[in-house]
């Protein structure tokens, strides 16, 4: 990781989101817009791409002039510059609302929102954050507002496909003086898979309904298969399960 300056950012143990430590911003004592950045690399249309995070704030409630981003891409390492093109989730990166919003980012402004929530970012939030992109261009926010991933409620999708450059992501903390030090950035995972998978016919995305088990037909004998699942109740839906396997037997003649 790259930090905009020598001591703007700490891998902190004080009130860490989870385990023993967190990315914490430093508190300096001065007004500035800080980031901390990423090399990743690849394109958006290798496969879905999937950004899993935590982010919480402290005693304040976000403004105009304390707002925070997560670049998911940017084409440009000085994140606070009017450089960057690419795509952002956070709180106020435009506008005054407070709501987790998804925007697609050209010279370093917001130039559209792919997808706004009604989340509303108060004191000391803590909000799990998932983003998903097809290799086709569809994106997904879902976000869990007690943090993790284990209660994600889906925002809703849009599509927008003028930006593929995967070249960085990273953390963007705007404050004033008496608010320096209060955000921390915890669990930061990025996935992508790769070429589309041969799914077997109608189950793809299927709802199986109420229940523990579920029946799958139309398999091919000595063939090794994957799965994963996903539950939901009303508008929630949680992260995927680890993906499992089974290998369906041969003939018996």
């Amino acid at each position: 990781w790259t930090l905009n300056g020598a001591s703007e950012w700490e891998n902190s143990s004080s009130t860490p989101i989870t385990g023993t430590r967190s990315l914490k911003h430093y508190d300096d004592d001065t007004e500035e817009t800080d980031y901390i950045y990423h090399a990743l690399g690849g394109t958006l249309g290798s496969g879905e791409t999937v950004w899993r995070f935590n982010l919480k704030n402290g005693g304040y409630d976000p403004s105009g002039n304390n707002s925070f981003w997560f670049y998911l891409t940017a084409n440009n390492t000085t994140l606070s510059g009017s450089a960057v093109d690419g795509y952002a989730v956070g709180v106020n990166l435009t506008g005054t609302d407070d709501y987790l919003k998804l925007w697609r980012v050209t010279d370093g402004a917001a130039a559209a929102t792919v997808v706004a929530s009604t989340f509303d970012w108060n004191t000391n939030t803590l909000a799990g954050i998932e983003v998903r992109r097809s290799a086709a261009g569809e994106w997904t926010l879902k976000y869990d507002g007690d943090g993790g991933v284990d209660n994600l409620t889906t925002v809703g999708s849009a599509s927008d496909t003028t930006y593929t450059d995967t070249s960085y992501a990273g953390l963007v903390f705007k404050h004033t003086a008496s608010y320096a030090g209060l955000l921390r950035l915890d669990d930061l995972t990025v996935e992508q898979g790769g070429s589309t998978p041969d799914f077997v016919a109608g189950y793809s995305n299927r709802l199986v309904g109420a229940g523990t088990s579920v029946s799958v037909t139309g398999l091919t004998e000595a063939t090794a298969y994957y799965f994963r699942l996903t539950a939901e109740g009303g508008t929630c839906t949680s992260g995927y399960s680890p993906t499992g396997m089974v290998n369906t037997g041969s003939s018996v003649l």
